[in-house]
């Protein structure tokens, strides 16, 4: 007996001490959010849910969030256009100096060009998913799914794909990629067929233009809702129409977190493996294009590059009599054909 409760106290030691360095291991190495009390969860829960309410406050939230990702994201982006061009003029241009012309446009308006078009959309692309995944943290994305589960659940989709459709205001990129939420393959794919309806900032820009230029000052804003409000529409009615073809009988469950202030460590690593996402998904595809481009409006290289004898005039030429009727040139179609 006694040999016995010598053993058992041994064991009880050793799993304290097991316990104890499981605790401390958890310590170093898990950063614990912040996290509010049951009772202020429910009390912002009474605002944030409210059946009149509730959307509109996620509206105004979007917008503001939106505004942040182009106030942080657009100077950072002018700052690394900025160093891009100080390594090009400073750097690159003295040392090729020496080169072919041919060997100096296709490092300088070819590698140098396409790298800088990936690395321009690094900023926005970060701070957007920094912002996002403090939504998503803090436990606030799951409720707008929540809001708008009743109205999408008729489109054939659930709650979650309007908080995709809304993120592609910013940009329809990360909106497709987040549709990663969504379980159920069939709603995924109907998600992504309608996102592009979504007018994304690029799009903005040219619809200011087109307003500003077409339309009276007083009308000019009315015009410019009502093509988000139509692209919406279209949307939903896209939905509505691919519905069938895409059918899911999967039922929306959604836990309600409490909500939390997330850590910056969690933030910059889910950043990061975005960012990573899009660098090696889109980067390629951007590079490529570049230099396409580079090579069908500078060959023959004995020619100016995109004259009438380069790959790209040539083919402007042939679809001359396409573009001829509605008032575009040889040289605007070249820049239409590259726009897609």
């Amino acid at each position: 007996d006694e040999r016995f409760s010598v053993k058992r106290d041994d064991l009880l030691i050793e799993d304290d001490r097991l316990e104890q360095e499981a605790e401390r291991i958890v310590s170093a190495g898990v950063d614990f959010p912040h996290t509010l009390t049951a009772t202020m969860t429910d009390r912002i829960d009474r605002v944030l849910l409210h059946r009149r309410f509730g959307l509109p406050i996620f509206v105004l939230f979007m917008a503001l969030l939106f505004q942040a990702v182009y106030g942080i994201g657009v100077p950072l982006q002018d700052g690394v256009n900025w160093l891009l061009d100080g390594l090009r003029q400073e750097v690159l241009q003295p040392r090729l100096a020496g080169f072919s012309p041919v060997l100096q446009s296709f490092v300088l308006e070819g590698l140098v060009d396409g790298v800088g078009t990936v690395l321009s959309f690094l900023p926005i692309i970060l701070v957007f998913f920094l912002l996002m995944s403090m939504v998503e943290d803090s436990g606030y994305l799951s409720r707008i799914a929540f809001l708008m589960d009743r109205w999408m659940s008729k489109l054939g989709l659930d709650g979650r794909a309007f908080v995709m459709q809304i993120m592609g205001l910013g940009c329809n990129v990360p909106a497709l990629m987040g549709t990663r939420v969504i379980r159920t393959r069939s709603q995924r794919l109907l998600a992504m067929l309608i996102i592009p309806f979504s007018l994304c900032s690029a799009r903005l820009q040219v619809i200011v233009f087109l307003t500003a230029a077409l339309f009276p000052p007083h009308l000019a804003a009315l015009v410019m809702m009502s093509l988000y409000a139509v692209s919406f529409l279209v949307a939903f009615v896209s939905a509505l129409i691919w519905k069938r073809q895409f059918r899911s009988n999967e039922t929306l469950l959604l836990e309600f977190p409490p909500y939390r202030f997330p850590t910056l460590r969690s933030l910059f690593m889910q950043g990061w493996y975005s960012t990573r996402q899009f660098l090696e998904g889109a980067s390629g595809y951007i590079l490529s294009g570049v230099l396409l481009i580079w090579l069908l409006t500078h060959y023959p290289f004995d020619l100016p590059p995109a004259s009438p004898g380069t790959l790209a005039g040539q083919l402007a030429q042939l679809l001359h009599p396409v573009f001829a009727p509605i008032g575009i040139d040889s040289i605007l179609s070249i820049a239409l054909l590259f726009g897609f």
